[in-house]
């Protein structure tokens, strides 16, 4: 995996009793697990994705597979300029830097 991948990757476990609130005795005392991602990449020239990202997403979903993520957080910072519009070239974006990026059955889980 590439330092970028490394820095991008962000793998958390944390007991279930770090979530409680205060009086609240019905945690399981189980692990969450889950994957933190932001700034995912990107390129304004065609094929709009990098290979760090690509990397990061195999990673992700290895570290998913191995730990049995249940979703994943998105820290934000993934689109520019002017977001994400209701056109055929935001939509074709979307698809090139997200869905076919992080289409791993490991990465089918709530972001």
């Amino acid at each position: 995996m590439s330092l970028l991948s490394t820095l991008l990757l962000l793998f958390r476990s944390c007991s279930a009793e770090e979530f409680k609130s205060d009086g609240d005795e019905s945690g399981s005392g189980g692990r969450l697990h889950f994957l933190a991602v932001g700034d995912w990449g990107g390129t304004d020239f065609f094929p709009y994705y990098t290979e760090g990202q690509v990397e990061t997403a195999d990673g992700m979903a290895k570290v998913s597979a191995e730990k049995g993520s249940e979703f994943v957080l998105a820290l934000g910072d993934n689109f520019y300029q002017t977001g994400l519009m209701d056109d055929a070239f935001a939509q074709m974006r979307f698809d090139e830097t997200f869905e076919k990026v992080y289409h791993h059955d490991d990465l089918q889980m709530p972001w």
